[in-house]
């Protein structure tokens, strides 16, 4: 234990530690801690909470004065005490404290890329995100982030390995500030003042703190240590410049994923406490990579710069907001109901209400209050249509980019590189624009707007052709240079597949099947046709010559479905291109010639789950048969006595084949199949919501049950969850069943429940909470 000495609550700093929660896929951003399918080590998370319980219940209390008379030992955060809000007071050396709400579990996984969806552009300008994307600075007096590799001194050094992954997350981070402010108000833009070299390249200090084993990997030996070397105390009696990125190359003591401080302070205007320097956002080596995460770095960061201040809408009053998908928003067992599916891709401020919003409505919360994404804000960079001329426009356009070569050139893909061009005022981005000779001319074959990179790799190019690449260079103003150009071919490929494969004609016992060309650089020599019963093996029926053929012998009312392949001089052959499921005609059928008239299928969607089928009338026709196949050959019989009928129970997103067969009123004759491919819509609905019953008791368990969610294609399932402690955990509910029991219901008791739709699309709808109290 130690005495330390104290600010001022009006100057208290909120430490956040995070690890923040991601989506187990891209489609289901239904998820979020708390949530169900939860994408955290649940055991890990459960004895985290458990244990931050057990340490907060044991500290000593602060004094009146929002002092500590005398602190205790807390794994991942340092000496403490304990808050009379209930949260966690750290104690610094240098005598400063900071607060903090407890830190959460790390991550089950670590491909937020793969998990998280994101804007068209925002994902762009993470996949391009480059030095161009941050504002360098290397003036003393401007404001600055700063990236420190910390080793403790009993690790290997890897600072080398791991300065470039860091610059590489810091230039993420600010692509996808700026993506996102751009998203909101397309006039403005943001980027991370960073501190670079004189080559334009951000620093990376490499600082040695103490041994991991001797009490190294909590929060506040880590600031111990960097402050002790120079870097500046977080306090609110000095004024620094200097904030900080930090990748501990360790674990935390207690496994968290990072730690970002942050003040108390919701004023809007330009002293702000959060404008002060000294800040530290640190990431811990917890992910399987060992690599540092953008993410992690953005989410601590924007801690550091003020996000997410109690007062504000959504908050959950720790650090955090309650939208999801959202960076800096997840279920932190904070106040509010945390909706993971307000927002159907990741954002940066969910809704633009919260913490982040260049142009905020007039009167707004974020246009009175404390915003990062305000030009009050000075460690962002605010961007103007990516002018930045001073008031003195820049009429001048940068030289031309250096002489393109090509390189790693394939059948369908070349890489095109090209010199920098430096321009005298802002930084430049390049536009690419791709010819391709035919017969005797070139003719635009494709243009890839701005990239900041120097190199581009442009595929979906055809074999053995000519191309020519014309790069030319963009400033912020908008001045383009001269072009410069390279021409390189791709090499010859293997023969292309033919496309459109399907049946033409079905009869009782026959399909005629056709399909486009394929094409080979050595000339195509015929077509490997093969056939597919069910979902029996494929079976070989020969190589032909033409573009259609007609298989006979075939059974009666059976699924078949063709797949065709190219075969070059040569032997060599291409994959194959496969058609859709058809039924050949029922032998109910037999007898007739025939020759009605094939009906022409037309399928009109209604919803996603319902379409109508109509045909034309064969002429002497008094009914007709109509087969319903899915992808997987499943299929549905119906009779019907008019042109038209209803199709229920599709899945959303799947493809069917409708076939129609006329049918003689005297039922003799009877016509070819005709036939159309449909695709049902997909569900982007999401459900109503549910409101809970009031609830039945027996003994010590509960029956509760809920209303019916109203919904445009209709409900697959509802989940129904339970507050334990600061999680949700799941109760289980049959399929569809709006109704469940609840078990250990004592009397005197409350238990906090909420219930959701998912659809058959899998959009999930809102939480419904419910407090119940047994008398």
């Amino acid at each position: 234990m130690r005495t330390v000495v104290h600010l001022p609550r009006a100057a208290t700093v909120l430490v956040v530690l995070a690890a923040l929660v991601i989506p187990a896929t891209a489609a289901a951003h239904s998820s979020g801690l708390g949530s169900g399918d939860r994408p955290i080590d649940e055991d890990a998370a459960a004895r985290h909470a458990s244990d931050l319980a057990d340490a907060l219940a044991t500290l000593p209390r602060e004094t009146a004065r929002g002092q500590c008379s005398s602190t205790e030992h807390v794994d991942g955060l340092g000496d403490a005490c304990r808050t009379d809000d209930g949260a966690f007071r750290v104690a610094l050396a240098n005598g400063v404290t900071v607060t903090t709400h407890g830190t959460d579990a790390p991550l089950a996984t670590e491909s937020r890329d793969a998990a998280a969806p994101h804007l068209p552009d925002s994902q762009a300008a993470i996949d391009g995100a480059s030095v161009a994307d941050i504002e360098c600075t290397s003036a003393p007096g401007d404001r600055r982030v700063e990236l420190v590799y910390a080793r403790p001194s009993d690790k290997p050094d890897r600072s080398a390995t791991l300065a470039t992954p860091m610059r590489d997350a810091l230039y993420q981070a600010s692509a996808f500030i700026d993506a996102e402010a751009q998203a909101l108000d397309a006039t403005q833009g943001r980027r991370i003042r960073a501190l670079c070299a004189d080559g334009g390249v951000p620093v990376v200090h490499s600082v040695t703190v103490r041994a991991s084993g001797a009490g190294g990997g909590d929060y506040g030996d880590i600031v111990d240590d960097l402050v002790a070397q120079g870097f500046p105390a977080p306090t609110s009696s000095t004024t620094s410049t200097r904030r900080f990125m930090v990748f501990y190359d360790d674990q935390a003591t207690n496994g968290a994923a990072g730690i970002g401080g942050m003040w108390l302070d919701d004023g809007a205007g330009v002293g702000n406490l959060n404008n002060l320097g000294g800040r530290y956002a640190v990431e811990f080596d917890w992910a399987a990579s060992r690599l540092p995460h953008w993410d992690v770095f953005l989410h601590e960061i924007s801690h550091n710069m003020g996000a997410v201040a109690d007062a504000a809408p959504r908050s959950s009053q720790a650090g955090h907001c309650n939208d999801g998908l959202d960076v800096m928003c997840y279920s932190d067992g904070g106040s509010g109901i945390y909706s993971p599916s307000v927002c159907s891709v990741e954002r940066y401020d969910c809704g633009g209400d919260t913490y982040f919003n260049p142009s905020p409505a007039t009167g707004s919360w974020l246009a009175t209050h404390w915003n990062v994404g305000s030009a009050n804000n000075l460690w962002l960079a605010p961007r103007d249509l990516g002018w930045d001329d001073g008031g003195v426009p820049d009429l001048t356009a940068p030289p031309a980019p250096g002489a393109p070569a090509a390189s790693d050139v394939t059948t369908t893909a070349i890489t095109v590189s090209w010199g920098a061009s430096v321009d005298d005022r802002s930084t430049v981005r390049y536009r690419v624009l791709v010819d391709q000779f035919l017969g005797d001319a070139w003719q635009a074959h494709s243009t890839w707007m701005p990239i900041s990179q120097t190199s581009l790799t442009v595929t979906a190019l055809t074999a053995a052709s000519t191309y020519r690449f014309r790069v030319s260079a963009y400033d912020q103003a908008g001045n383009s240079s001269p072009e410069s150009s390279v021409q390189a071919a791709t090499l010859a490929t293997p023969p292309i597949a033919p496309s459109s494969v399907g049946a033409t004609a079905v009869d009782e016992d026959s399909v005629s099947t056709a399909w486009v060309a394929g094409s080979a650089t050595l000339g195509v020599r015929g077509y490997d046709l093969e056939l597919q019963r069910n979902s029996d093996a494929w079976t070989r029926v020969g190589e032909f010559a033409g573009t259609q053929t007609q298989i006979d012998g075939l059974a009666a009312g059976t699924n078949y479905r063709t797949r065709v392949r190219t075969i070059a001089n040569g032997g060599v052959v291409s994959g194959w291109r496969t058609s859709m499921y058809v039924t050949t005609r029922s032998a109910v059928l037999a007898g007739g010639e025939g020759t009605l008239e094939t009906p022409t299928v037309t399928v009109t969607p209604r919803s996603p789950t319902l379409a109508t089928a109509a045909w034309t009338a064969s002429p002497g026709a008094g009914s007709w048969q109509v087969w319903l196949t899915n992808s997987s050959g499943t299929r549905r019989t119906f009779s019907a006595t008019s042109t038209s009928m209803s199709l229920s129970g599709l899945t959303p997103g799947a493809l069917y084949s409708v076939g129609v067969v006329a049918i003689s009123a005297a039922g003799n004759n009877v016509s070819n199949v005709g036939v159309a491919t449909y695709r049902a819509p997909r569900d982007l609905q999401a459900p109503g919501m549910s409101r809970f019953l009031a609830p039945r008791y027996v003994r010590t368990s509960m029956r509760v049950t809920w209303r019916a969610a109203t919904d445009n294609a209709g409900i697959r399932k509802y989940q129904l969850q339970r507050r334990v402690g600061r999680r949700w955990v799941n109760v289980p509910v049959r399929l569809r069943a709006r109704y469940a029991t609840v078990t250990r219901v004592r009397r005197g008791s409350v238990t906090v429940l909420r219930v959701r739709a998912i659809d058959v699309g899998g959009n999930a709808g809102r939480w419904t909470t419910t407090r119940i109290r047994r008398r």
